[in-house]
């Protein structure tokens, strides 16, 4: 049943008095009989007098169905509805007079109605404008052209709450313009909701206007209180990316707003919180909190957070706290800023990419590259790939740089094929890649667009139209390489898309689109002062494009670049051809656009604003408004002409101080002029819109105001020496050496001194500000006063329809009906005025077109084809996550640690002089390299005076005349042989060539040093000088360390210490000079580097790396675990490289303690939660069930070593619950409801139905505590527990009976089916079918609740129809659930547990058994837990709580010993860690979901069926060997006095008996045990092949591409590392690990942001459970040198694919450890991938010297000579007595590439268990102590 309807909703229509006031018929479409008691039996209306008018807004606001009759009393005017099977339209006689009318639907079950629409017949136009905190409403008139304003027309305003009544708001008389303003904040402080306004004018209809947004004002207290835009804060960090360990130096500023001003905190705000979220340990709740001092008359902050060497490799945000009052809050956050953590290589280069800003689209365009160092070097032979894209193409190019670092890129745009060539507007993306000498990678990108000249201009149009004949106004904004530019003047033309566009149009309108042309100058306002603009008009239905071409500069000169010489242009596709027009008709005006004069201004300044009215429009009224939170002005615009006008605000003051907002809403009347029609655009029009009918037009912008808060700041660095580079000029200073910062901080305007500023200064290492962009932070923009400003118009053009549009749309649908009685009854009145602007270059989106405006021969068709059900498919997300001195040392260079290099040498404030100048001293450090020198300045602020701010930075170059950096490995490990050593750099090299020696040597490590020098230091070292202590330490590192023989942590080749040379040149001014070493042993070593000028014995700098030595593999762990007595065999290990943990319990006594506090905190928590009844039943049934742990305990104590004995607050909060079941939550004739049918303040609310679900559970459960033996009824410690058990028999009977006539009921219900087309039950009947058969009831989950609470032997009471006896019947339910697949598990578990209960049943044996049967056949064993299958041969879980089903009802069937009961034990450990939730589909979910309580209620039972409730068990475990040694491992007893306690031990493997085989466990007495054995060791070897333990894994490495199985890769090439996991079973959280070989570096997709660079996933299907598991995104991942560790929340059965990528950084072979995965509960769940070797082949240098770029785009060339000379001797490596014979898999491509990885085979007896399979061949290698093909002989001692 279904009256007009609006197309954007709501209950609001709005209709022009016909002429002579003739009735309204207003049509109602119905079909069919009501079923329901929400059903429609007719329809009624009533007239709303003015008495009623509170009465009306009452009933738009309230959900009340029933206060339509109570308030306005008897419909005048009622019918019922047709209810035959064909569609009828019966019509309702409403008034035609002016006034407004409430037309709604009665329902069948009460006095109450549904869709309620309110009629407004009404000459009056409104619009509404939400400024602030007050609204202005303004009347006008629709019969005048222009529309006259109504004077004295009352507005009230009421506030709509849900769920309560409406609040009478402020009311206001209109004035002589119309309008009237109501100050809201009184209203709406602390209340969410939307506005109702009523109009009342003399001779007009009341006019409602329902549905008005509004903002959120916070109450007096909140604002008072906390209200975080009362603040102004910013915070600043020294740099976006930490390494772990590492300090994060942060400074903030906070000044406080006061409406329009800003000033310092208060001097009782003298201290705030910066918090860090997450926790370093990001498993841990608590966030990290730091307290800091605000600092007086600056209101600034500085701190150092310390960040833990163990925090996780994650993003952190730092957060400013101000004290809050709210009691318990955190603070109030005022400022926020992001961080994150990773360990990449720091990178020594800069990658410079130029391309020009723009290219033609049939161009080349030039890629200039150019490498430099940091130290200022040119890098030649850097070989570069460059890529590039445009939309149909892509390519890409191999470069390598000259001796200058240089190298030229072209790509020939002009060679494309014309299906994939460029156009205008396109943008060409050119990448650069390159990998460094040092391995890191390097990543520029640059966007070139398509155009036709430097200059690029973007038009807005007013109105925004695409109907022909409609004029319109445009403005230029005009961008010179993409920064904006003024004064330019723009010639605008249309022009045809293509050749076939105005093959529609007349040869006058195709001469008219050649005269559409007009010029604007951007920066200028649209319309001049004496009225002129650029207007337009699109002169026929054609696609067109809008055309702007820069024509000049602002003085005149002409702009080139476009192609024949011409202006260069851009444009944008406007207008719709004849077709498009067809197919949707004009059924919505133009949309108004303000067109601002300039982007920015300033206080006193002024602003024209320039629109434009379509001239079918006629003479139309206005109102403006504008302002800010504060302040706000209007002006009425009583006569706008049609076509352009422009208004001007100003000059500009506190309305817009900090920014304003201006809002403009034009009145148009109905245009009654004869001229009128004329002017109507000629194109075909909606049979709903009627163009000349009232409705208004409005647009609102912001007014950005520049603010006065700045400060100018310049930066001075300058060296010791005064040097700077030759490149750049920055300053130069060498390691260790003086510098000094010159900071001067003056007003912006006025250039006067800022006397006693504060200047905060921070030195940056450049590398890590490239790694990880953190930009020069902007202060005066942040400090800003609150522009944060709420403005909302409202109209109500969506609410105007017509008589005519109600009529036609009724007429097309009845004579539809006609030929289709089964159409849906589709009444919308109204077109959609939604329709999205296309931006600059884009096409623009049309909404839907209205159904009656569609040919029947094209609406029929869709509703013709018969329904089809469509499989829900699965479908992949991949995450792709779519940024000069030279000369000779004096004496030996200062030896340099790299544990003393620091990314940030200096974080300070110091404090400005007389003159506004700070100058700050201090040592260079000790690491070379750019630092970004960066000041940060603050004014001193007074009262009336508040801060100001600015920022600069520049540059500091720390080096030496012959500088070293590193080029070593992140780290190696045991067995690895590589090639590794330094970058030689001599920037200011010239034409002569200089010769040096570089000489290594392994030393101790830094730590390793330092450890030892310590006691040394303090025995011999005054207090405090910290130098001699340092210079100690040197000369210790300063001795070479002799390697002791092969076991030496890293070892050099041939011998130690030795030297190579190598020269430099200006021609290659940096080197890379390698070394052979070789790693012994797991540790750390120190690597020292001294370099010489050839004859020289003193050095030009030396340094010394730590490079640490890892494990061939990690420890791979293994857990396993012990339910009854039984052993367990031990691997062999390396000895000392581990240990054994064991892990001993019984019972389940700590997960329900848990789960009880768990309730409790939650009952406590303020403010208090929701009344929930499941929470409720389980606080309330646990203390029973809890007290079985009581039984044998010492009588009266309250609390014991063991057990559990209540307190207090566990006492009050089961109490409150018991209260809550016994009143609230019950019903007489619902039983249990979920919630409290009462809400604080609002309306009573009950469901209609009662929950079988939620009633029988809570049956159950209270049984079940009950059940607990007469134990548990003689515990005196524990009383209260069964007695709140008695307090609930009586609700409990309630509930009983609300599940039995519920039960019937919906028997009842299925069988009076209402769908005749479909089974109640969804399923969609045969349309051949003639009259199908009653359905019968087969809700088996609702069935199977009842059964459980009211008992097998249940029956209907008498009278019950006999259909629903019988569909209600046992039998039907016993053989649902004993089938297979037909039910959930939880269903089968509650038939047991029903026919368990009465063992007389008829068939309950048999039908025990079966459930039995199936339920232990679909269990799956995961190491210490197991499962229960969704359904047979699933391969992942069913519900939670469908698992503690089957525990339940398993533990009364399945035998307490051998094998079944074992599964049972692993069950229930499964079901007390929560299996994850998995499976979706028909027969996953148990509707009950209560499964907390039922966990709770089957572990309490099983413990107590096996003892464990009162338990006397002693255990011992025990290591042994063949010889019969053995040593004692645990020995723990376990009685009900430490009932709940767990015993652990950890035993280091070197203690274990020689050659210890297997555990032996032990257990004797009443109880079950449960052992936990955890064995972390080192392998003794590397196993060429996968092992699987539950986890298939295996691992590639391949080329970048992906391709091929590589077995090298050389040297600076990147490789992608795929891994794969397959898993039979869901196994909720698992992690990865993929140990790095040493010469391969991970590339962290969390600091290089290229897409190339990101991992990949293909997460797979996930089983049966899979069109979920594909929603997930890529696994969280973080990477570190040596690990890259995925953690999958919840990995589900099935395969998956992680790849990501490294680059080839150090040459050598390098031990390829094997990818381990685990299941995070499970750890003895897990598969090693294989393990071997990979080989980094050297890098081949260039074939032939780069000869020299000379290429304008780089600049003045200087001094050629200088790169004259060749780069002399010194090659990397190559020398076969040193670095040995050249690797096999290096000869060449095709020689690194291994076969394909081959498919796994199985062993005989998988080994036995005394063994490992070799997947690889199928062999088992048999543990110590065994032998045989399966390891299942044992071998004599």
């Amino acid at each position: 049943m279904q009256g007009p309807q609006l197309s954007a909703g709501g209950a609001s229509l709005v209709l022009e008095p016909a002429p002579g006031t003739p009735a309204l018929q207003w049509p109602i479409a119905s079909r069919g009989k009501a079923k329901y008691g929400t059903d429609p039996t007719g329809a009624a209306s009533w007239q709303v007098a003015a008495k009623g008018y509170p009465d009306a807004v009452q009933l738009t606001a309230s959900y009340d169905s029933n206060l339509a009759p109570t308030k306005l009393g008897t419909p005048k005017v009622a019918f019922k509805r047709n209810e035959g099977v064909l569609p009828k339209i019966d019509y309702l006689p409403l008034s035609g007079a002016p006034g407004l009318q409430l037309v709604a639907n009665t329902l069948k079950a009460s006095k109450g109605i549904s869709s309620p629409t309110y009629v407004s017949q009404t000459f009056l136009q409104y619009a509404s404008v939400f400024v602030g905190k007050e609204l202005t409403s303004w009347v006008t008139d629709t019969r005048g052209t222009p529309p006259p304003a109504v004077e004295g027309a009352e507005v009230s305003v009421y506030l709509s709450v849900y769920g309560k009544p409406a609040i009478k708001g402020p009311s206001c008389t209109t004035g002589s313009d119309g309008s009237c303003t109501v100050k809201m904040d009184s209203l709406l402080a602390g209340r969410y909701g939307s506005l109702t306004s009523l109009v009342e004018a003399p001779g007009h209809g009341l006019l409602l206007v329902s549905t008005m947004d509004t903002p959120y004002i916070p109450s007096a207290a909140d604002a008072a209180a906390d209200d975080a835009s009362k603040w102004a804060g910013q915070l600043v960090l020294d740099r976006a990316l930490v390494k772990p360990g590492d300090t994060l130096h942060v400074t903030g500023f906070l000044q406080r707003r006061n409406g329009l001003r800003l000033s310092l905190p208060p001097a009782s705000l003298f201290s705030a919180t910066l918090s860090v979220t997450p926790n370093w340990n990001t498993s841990a709740g608590d966030i990290v909190r730091l307290p800091v001092t605000i600092e007086p008359g600056y209101g600034s902050l500085h701190a150092n957070i310390s960040v833990p060497a163990s925090a996780q490799l994650v993003q952190y945000e730092v957060a400013l706290l101000l004290p809050s009052t709210k009691e318990g809050a955190d603070g109030v956050s005022v400022a926020t800023e992001t961080f994150q953590t990773a360990d990449p290589r720091p990178p020594t280069a800069v990658l410079n990419l130029t391309t020009p800003t723009w290219a033609v689209p049939n161009g080349t365009v030039k890629a200039l590259i150019k490498v430099t160092s940091y130290l200022g070097a040119d890098v030649s032979d850097a070989m570069v790939k460059i890529t590039w894209t445009v939309p149909k193409a892509s390519g890409a190019i191999n470069v390598t740089t000259d001796a200058r670092g240089r190298a030229v890129a072209l790509i020939p745009l002009g060679e494309l094929p014309a299906a994939n060539a460029t156009v205008l507007g396109d943008a060409l993306q050119v990448t650069a890649n390159w990998v460094g000498p040092t391995g890191d990678p390097y990543t520029s990108t640059k966007t070139v667009t398509i155009a036709e000249g430097p200059v690029r201009s973007t038009l807005e149009a007013s109105p925004t139209t695409d109907v022909p004949g409609v004029p319109f106004i445009v403005k230029a904004t005009t961008f010179l390489d993409n920064a904006a530019i003024e004064g330019v003047t723009v010639e605008v033309t249309l022009a045809p898309k293509n050749s076939s566009s105005l093959a529609d149009c007349s040869a006058a309108e195709r001469a008219a689109v050649a005269r559409q042309r007009c010029v604007v100058v951007s920066g200028k306002p649209t319309v001049g002062a004496d009225g002129g603009a650029c207007s337009l008009t699109l002169p026929c239905a054609a696609d067109l494009f809008l055309q702007a071409c820069a024509v000049s500069y602002a003085n005149g000169t002409k702009v080139k670049g476009g192609f024949g010489g011409r202006p260069p242009c851009s444009r944008t596709p406007v207008g719709r051809n004849t077709t498009a027009w067809a197919q949707g008709p004009w059924s919505f005006q133009p949309q108004l656009s303000l067109l601002k004069d300039r982007e920015n201004y300033t206080l006193g300044s002024t602003a024209t604003l320039s629109f434009s009215v379509p001239s079918y429009a006629g003479p139309t009224s206005g109102l403006l408004i504008w302002g800010n939170s504060d302040v706000r002005k209007s002006k009425s615009l009583p006569k706008i002409s049609p076509g352009p006008n422009s208004v001007t605000i100003g000059p500009l003051g506190d309305e817009c101080r900090g920014g304003c907002r201006v809002a403009l809403v034009v009145s148009v009347g109905r245009n009654t002029a004869k001229s009128a029609p004329a002017l109507l655009p000629r194109v075909p029009t909606s049979r709903l819109f009627d163009p000349l009918s009232p409705y208004t037009l409005s647009d609102a912008v912001s007014l950005s105001i520049l603010g006065d808060n700045r400060l100018g700041v310049t930066v001075a660095v300058e060296g010791a020496e005064g040097l700077r580079t030759r490149q750049g000029g920055y300053a130069l200073a060498a390691p260790y050496g003086g510098v000094k910062v010159t900071v001067d901080v003056r007003d912006a305007d006025g250039g006067k001194p800022a006397a006693g500023a504060q200047v905060t200064l921070v030195i940056v290492d450049q590398a890590i500000l490239d790694l990880m962009p953190y930009d020069l932070k902007d202060q005066p923009s942040a400090i800003q006063p609150n522009d944060d400003l709420y403005l909302k118009i409202k109209e109500i053009n969506a609410n105007r329809a017509s008589r005519q549009a109600i009529n036609t749309t009724f007429g097309v649908l009845a004579r539809r009906l006609g030929l289709d009685p089964w159409l849906p009854l589709d009444t919308t009145i109204t077109n959609s005025m939604s329709w999205q602007q296309g931006g600059w270059g884009e096409q623009s989106y049309y909404p839907t077109t209205n159904p009656v405006d569609v040919p029947d021969a094209t609406y029929l068709p869709r509703f013709a084809t018969p329904v089809t059900v469509t499989p829900f498919y699965s479908w992949g997300i991949t995450q792709r996550y779519p940024a000069s001195a030279r000369g000779k040392s004096e004496g030996n260079a200062q030896l340099r640690l790299s544990e003393d290099f620091k990314t940030v040498p200096v974080f300070l404030a110091v404090q400005a002089d007389a003159e506004g100048r700070a100058v700050v001293e201090f040592k260079a450090p000790p690491n070379l390299g750019a630092f970004s020198v960066r000041a940060y300045a603050v004014s001193k602020g007074v009262a009336d005076a508040p801060s100001k701010y600015g920022a600069n930075e520049t540059r500091l170059v720390v080096r030496l005349p012959v500088s070293l950096t590193p080029a070593l490995p992140r780290m190696v490990r045991v067995g690895d042989v590589f090639e590794a050593g330094v970058l030689v750099t001599a920037p200011d090299a010239g034409a002569t060539p200089i010769t040096v020696s570089i000489k290594a040597h392994v030393t101790a490590s830094s730590s390793a040093a330092g450890n030892e020098e310590a006691a040394a230091a303090a025995a011999s070292t005054p207090a405090g000088d910290a130098d001699a202590a340092a210079r100690r330490r040197r000369r210790l590192l300063a001795e070479p360390v002799v390697p002791a023989g092969p076991a030496a942590a890293i070892r050099l080749l041939p011998e130690d210490p030795y030297a190579r040379e190598a020269t430099l040149s200006g021609a290659k001014q940096q080197q890379e000079v390698r070394f052979r070493f070789s790693a012994g042993a797991v540790g750390s070593a120190g690597l020292r580097f001294d370099v010489y000028l050839k004859g020289s014995s003193s050095s030009t700098d030396a340094a010394a790396y730590d490079v640490p030595v890892l494990g061939r593999q990690g420890e791979p762990g293994t857990n396993a675990s012990a339910g009854q007595a039984e052993g367990l065999a031990l691997p062999e290990a390396d000895p000392g490289s581990g240990s054994v943990d064991l892990v001993a319990g019984v019972g389940n006594l700590p997960f329900l303690q848990s789960n009880y506090d768990s309730l409790v905190k939650e009952a406590s928590r303020d403010p208090p939660p929701d009344t929930y009844a499941p929470r409720a039943v389980v606080t309330a049934v646990l203390p029973a069930l809890l007290a079985r742990y009581q039984a044998g305990a010492a009588a009266g104590a309250n609390a014991t070593a063991g057990g559990w004995a209540g307190n207090a607050t566990q006492l009050a909060a089961s109490k409150a619950a018991v209260g809550q079941l016994a009143g609230e939550l019950t019903d007489p004739n619902l039983g249990l409801l979920y919630f409290s049918p009462q809400t604080p303040g609002g309306p009573v609310y009950k469901p209609d139905d009662a929950s079988i679900s939620l009633n029988g559970w809570a049956v159950w459960l209270l049984a079940q505590a009950a059940a607990g033996g007469d134990e548990v009824r003689r515990s005196e410690r524990l009383t209260w527990g069964p007695a709140f058990l008695a307090t609930l028999q009586a609700p409990a009977a309630r509930w009983k009976e609300a599940i039995g006539r519920q039960l019937i009921k919906d028997a009842k219900r299925v069988r009076a089916n209402p769908y005749p087309n479909y089974d109640p039950y969804g399923t969609q009947r045969k349309q051949t079918d003639p009259k199908p058969p009653p359905a019968r009831y087969r809700d088996w989950e609702d069935l199977s609740w009842a059964r459980l609470a009211l008992g097998a032997g249940w029956a209907p009471p008498s009278g019950t129809d006999a259909g629903v006896v019988e569909d209600l019947a046992l039998p039907r339910l016993i053989a649902a659930a004993t089938s297979p697949r037909n039910v959930s598990i939880g269903t089968a578990a509650r038939v047991g547990l029903a026919l368990l209960a009465a063992p007389g049943t008829p068939g309950a044996k048999d039908a025990v058994s079966a459930i039995s049967r199936n339920l232990q056949s679909q269990i799956r064993v995961q190491g210490r837990t197991a499962y229960v299958a969704i359904y047979p041969d699933a391969a992942f879980s069913a519900w939670a709580e469908d698992q503690a089903w089957a525990l339940a009802f398993l533990t009364q069937v399945a035998p307490k010993a051998g094998p079944q009961a074992t599964l049972i034990q692993k069950l229930s450990v499964g079901v007390a860690r929560g299996l994850r939730q998995a499976g979706v589909g028909p027969l996953c979910v148990s509707s009950g979901g209560q499964t907390t309580g039922v966990s709770a209620a089957a572990l309490a039972a099983y413990d107590q069926s096996r003892g464990s409730t009162a338990p006397n068990v002693a255990v011992t475990v025990t290591a042994t060997n063949a010889a019969g040694a053995e040593k004692m491992l645990l020995e723990a007893k376990f009685t009900p006095a430490n009932a709940g306690r767990v015993e652990s031990t950890s035993t280091p493997w070197g203690t274990l008996p020689a050659n210890a085989s297997g555990l032996s466990f032990e257990a004797a007495g009443r109880g079950e045990v449960s052992v936990a054995a955890g064995l972390k060791f080192t392998p003794a070897q590397l196993l060429p092949f996968p092992t699987y333990r539950g986890l298939w894994v295996e691992r590639i490495i391949q080329t970048e591409a992906g391709e091929g199985n590589l077995a090298a890769a050389a040297a600076g090439n990147i490789v992608t590392i795929t891994v794969q996991i397959t898993t039979p079973d869901d196994l909720g959280q698992v992690i990865v690990e993929v140990l790095m070989p040493g010469g391969l570096e991970p590339i962290d997709p969390a600091v290089y942001k290229d897409p190339s660079q990101q991992l990949q996933c293909n997460l797979g299907d996930g089983g049966g459970s899979g069109w979920y598991s594909r929603w997930f995104w890529c696994p969280q991942t973080q990477v570190t040198p040596s690990l890259v560790k995925i953690n999958y929340y919840n990995r589900p059965a099935g395969t998956s694919i992680v790849s990501f990528k490294a680059t080839a950084a150090t040459p050598g072979t390098f031990a390829l450890p094997p990818v381990k995965a685990y299941a995070v509960a499970q750890p003895e769940v897990m598969g090693l991938s294989a393990a071997g070797t990979f080989v980094v082949c050297p890098a081949r240098p260039p074939a032939a010297t780069t000869p020299l770029v000379k290429d304008p785009g780089f600049g003045g060339d200087d001094d050629d000579a200088r790169y004259a000379a060749g780069p002399g001797g010194a090659a990397a490596g190559g020398n076969p007595a040193v670095f040995g014979p050249v690797p096999a898999v290096c000869a060449s491509a095709a020689a690194a590439v291994k076969p394909p990885l081959a498919a796994a085979k199985a062993c005989p007896k998988d080994c036995s268990g005394n063994g490992v399979c070799n997947l690889k061949s199928g062999t088992c290698i048999c543990s110590q102590g065994f032998a045989g093909a399966d390891c299942s002989k044992a071998k004599a001692s």
